[in-house]
């Protein structure tokens, strides 16, 4: 009875030892990509005169900004990369422009073309 018992516990330890050993998902693994942020700034001119322009509304992506009485403007926690800038402002033609941010940041200026 006692040798029964072993064996069959015996069995039950090596059965179960075989169903963990095979059913053992594979893991993937990932590598973490680290994401950079930086300021952009710049300033926005009137492309015949170079003048600035202050009250141009500045656009990147889902973040706005609007640029001071000097023109200028500055938009905080920018993914490093390649970007597209949109301005805009009364009197001129609305603008395009690439961007490239490094992990230092970016300076642009963007010259709007008065409207007619």
């Amino acid at each position: 009875m006692i040798k029964k018992a072993i064996m069959i516990v015996s069995v039950l330890i090596l059965s179960t030892g075989i169903a963990f050993a095979t059913s053992t998902p594979d893991v993937e693994t990932t590598e973490t990509e680290t994401v950079t942020f930086a300021s952009l700034s710049g300033t926005v001119i009137d492309a015949n005169s170079g003048a600035i322009i202050p009250n141009a509304s500045i656009t990147l992506g889902e973040t706005s900004a609007t640029t001071d009485e000097n023109g200028t403007f500055t938009i905080e926690n920018v993914e490093a990369g390649s970007h597209t800038l949109t301005v805009e402002a009364d009197g001129y033609e609305p603008a395009e422009q690439s961007v490239e941010v490094a992990e230092e940041g970016a300076n642009v200026e963007v010259a709007l073309q008065p409207s007619m």
